[in-house]
This record gives C-alpha cells, sequence and structure tokens, in this order.
C-alpha cells in the first residue's frame, strides 16, 4: 500500500526526490573553456570610465566585477547553484 503524502506524492517519490536534489547541489559548475572575458572587461572599463567622469567610485562596482567574472568562468548558471548550498 502506498501512502500519499504531500500533494499526492508518495513517500517513496518524495525521499527519491531528495536523494536527486542532494546530488544535483553538489555537483561544482565547470569551467567554461573557453573562457569569454569580454563581458567582464566591457563593465570594468565603463565603471571605470564612469568613475573617472563623476570623480567618485561606486562601493558597489566590486560586487559587479565578482558577479561578472565568476560567469564569465563558470556561466550563467554559477549563482543558481551558489544558491542552493549551505555553506
Amino acid at each position: 500500500m502506498k501512502v500519499l503524502g504531500v500533494h499526492g506524492f508518495t513517500d517513496e517519490e518524495l525521499r527519491a526526490e531528495l536523494e536527486k536534489r542532494k546530488v544535483v547541489k553538489s555537483i561544482h559548475p565547470c569551467r567554461l573553456d573557453p573562457i569569454d572575458w569580454n563581458p567582464l572587461i566591457k563593465m570594468v572599463e565603463e565603471c571605470e570610465a564612469k568613475s573617472a567622469a563623476d570623480r567618485f567610485e561606486d562601493e558597489d562596482n566590486h560586487h559587479y566585477f565578482y558577479e561578472a567574472m565568476m560567469t564569465a568562468i563558470y556561466g550563467p548558471d554559477y549563482f543558481a547553484w551558489r544558491r542552493k548550498q549551505s555553506w
């Protein structure tokens, strides 16, 4: 006899889904090859030009640089993977 849990799924189906998510969660994204640095370079150049024109450096630039760098290295899904981690 199957016991129905959340939204009509059996306990077995729910456990299997949880195990599958643990595996997916643990797979670190692979580095892209080749890495396209052009979007990061463009962002840095634009931020530096704006900082020079405004005579002010936005403190958030370092955060944007990090995001662009990690996206260039690991691809657009890196931060979706990162948010699933518990560390």
